[in-house]
């Protein structure tokens, strides 16, 4: 039986382990906490096949130069002289394309479908409780610029087989009739859904544990991993030019990581 090593215990991290288990895999998965507070209990739950549109898009700039400069916004990042920083910056505003949204839209479409399908595939087992809802989603359009812009959204996502329409202000507060809405206009993506984020990973957690799932809480840190005869290794923290290999920090110590003797090693979540 063949062993995997997965860093990280978040839903992806999780979900690897659950459909490596799956596949007949060994799994050991390695997180700095105990599974019970990383950030995939603090989002927002949102199952999203509309989110087609790449975040580098056209337009993005002049609007990103100022959400870089909010605290509260969905995009702030903390002023300081970074070269990564910076040069991640030339390459985002590099991909701001016209060509780039368009190459992109697909494969963020088939990637959010298959999540999607397989929280579907888990919400139908008696081991998965996470208040799973596919009610669709609105986006409100404040001004008649941006409506008029919904518009093209709903052509766009309608070419790609998505279930979507556009509403006028009227038709959206006949269905909230107690509610004041200030709006122009709204998209409503029928196929989206929303779970509970914390549920789902308590799920997720109770079903590896049964199927006897190895974890450790050990913080490692990692930079590039590649593989040697079995061992996995990554380019050390500090200055190591003498070893040809590449190795790993793990608990401050350089050392190879040996997959096989780690999966074995770890202790059992029911242990």
């Amino acid at each position: 039986m063949k062993n995997a090593i997965v860093v990280g215990g978040g839903i992806i991290g999780l979900s690897s382990a659950y459909y490596l288990k799956k596949s007949g895999w060994n799994v050991a998965v390695i997180d700095q906490g105990d599974f019970s507070n990383n950030c995939s209990y603090g989002n927002a739950g949102y199952v999203c096949p509309s989110h087609f549109i790449p975040l580098a898009s056209p337009g993005i700039i002049s609007q990103g130069l100022r959400w870089m400069l909010n605290p509260k916004s969905p995009f702030y990042i903390q002023p300081r002289l970074s070269w990564p920083l910076i040069d991640w910056g030339i390459k985002f505003a590099k991909s701001a394309t016209a060509r780039h949204l368009e190459e992109s839209a697909v494969p963020l479409r088939d990637a959010a479908i298959i999540s999607q399908r397989c929280y579907e595939e888990w919400n139908s087992s008696p081991d998965f409780d996470f208040a799973y809802e596919k009610k669709g989603l609105f986006e409100y359009f404040l001004t008649k610029e941006k409506a008029a812009h919904g518009h093209e959204l709903v052509e766009k996502a309608v070419s790609l087989g998505l279930d979507t329409v556009f509403m006028h202000a009227d038709d959206v507060r006949a269905l909230e009739p107690q509610t004041r809405i200030n709006l122009e206009g709204a998209v409503l993506f029928r196929g989206d859904a929303h779970l509970y984020p914390n549920k789902l990973m308590k799920s997720l957690l109770d079903h590896l544990k049964q199927q006897d799932f190895k974890s450790l809480h050990k913080r490692v840190t990692w930079t590039q991993m590649n593989t040697f005869n079995g061992s996995a290794y990554s380019y050390p923290q500090r200055d190591d030019t003498k070893n040809p290999y590449r190795k790993h920090v793990y608990d401050g110590k350089i050392e190879p990581l040996d997959c096989e003797s780690l999966v074995k090693s770890a202790p059992s979540s029911q242990e």
